[in-house]
């Protein structure tokens, strides 16, 4: 679909809902990765920022500036982790556009 557009001094604050029911005791996990991409297609290796870490939080911050003007996927990667038994993953996307900022020069003539 079409992707989230902010301007390159913005900042992107994205949250997720998941909804498990399970009755196991369970850790969840979270992993946030970020993708350069050109038209439509996406590199396969991440972008190293500070913030791609192992976390247990489902909300993600990015300080506006921190990428240069471009197309990227941003992905969450929730993974389950059930005592005795194997992990499940899951995973999801959204895009994000990053454009110019709207500069607007009055120029005036020096006399």
């Amino acid at each position: 679909s079409h992707p989230i557009q902010i301007r390159l001094e913005e900042e992107l604050y994205l949250s997720s809902t998941v909804e498990i029911t399970c009755n196991a005791s369970f850790q969840l996990t979270y992993q946030w990765r970020m993708y350069n991409c050109s038209s439509s297609i996406c590199s396969t290796s991440p972008i190293i920022i500070n913030s791609n870490l192992i976390t247990t939080s489902n909300e993600y911050f990015l300080p506006a500036r921190t990428l240069p003007l471009g197309l990227y996927q941003i992905e969450l990667l929730m993974t389950m982790f059930v005592p005795s038994s194997t992990s499940i993953q899951q995973s999801r996307s959204v895009y994000l556009l990053i454009t110019p900022s709207e500069i607007t020069a009055h120029l005036v003539p020096l006399s």
